[in-house]
């Protein structure tokens, strides 16, 4: 019910910051809408179309925030293959709006490409996402191309996502920070490791 949906995030966005609506209805909507879908009780279709509703609700709002260029650049985006992005999309959202500067990738970041730019453009920071574990292990094998750049080159790298959080032994082979299990620990560990 998409009016319904509209009606719904419009009042929550007036009445609570931004950060709240993310972490206390967007993230367990589509907690509920992936719980539903994987017993069964939601068609692929429904949970393709909820979650496409909840993206573009989030790039509006990523768009409208201001565009921060005072201090390091951070880049968000998913790992190679990763198309699932609302949470990424959520980080980029609240460090924007925490003043500062972010560029958001998108789907599925080829790291060759990524490699590539970041010795181009220098970014302090480099955030991905992965979901699935064929995800995870692609993740790594950038992260680990990304530790072999020579300073002063070579960007943190910060990762996350719900494989993680499922299988935290994951972690182990990749080189870099995990930024937590939800999107709000992310940010707060984000701005620990880069205070302005």
């Amino acid at each position: 019910d998409e009016e319904q949906a509209e009606a719904v995030l419009t009042e929550a966005f007036a009445r609570y910051p931004v950060e709240q609506v993310g972490e206390m209805l967007l993230t367990p909507v589509l907690t509920e809408i992936g719980r539903r879908w994987h017993s069964g009780a939601l068609s692929i279709t429904t949970e393709h179309y909820a979650t496409s509703y909840l993206r573009q609700r989030l790039s509006v709002l990523l768009r409208a925030a201001p565009v921060i260029k005072d201090g390091p650049m951070i880049w968000v985006g998913c790992a190679p293959g990763e198309l699932h992005e609302i949470a990424v999309q959520m980080i980029a959202l609240y460090l924007r709006r925490a003043g500062v500067p972010v560029q958001y990738l998108g789907q599925n970041i080829h790291c060759g490409d990524l490699i590539a730019e970041i010795g181009r453009r220098k970014p302090k920071m480099v955030i991905l996402s992965a979901n699935s574990e064929e995800t995870a292990e692609a993740l790594a094998q950038c992260a680990q191309q990304l530790a072999q750049m020579k300073q002063p080159d070579r960007p943190l790298f910060g990762y996350g996502g719900l494989i993680f959080n499922r299988k935290p032994h994951l972690c182990a082979d990749i080189p870099g920070v995990f930024l937590g299990a939800t999107t709000q620990e992310a940010v707060d560990v984000v701005r620990q490791l880069l205070p302005r």
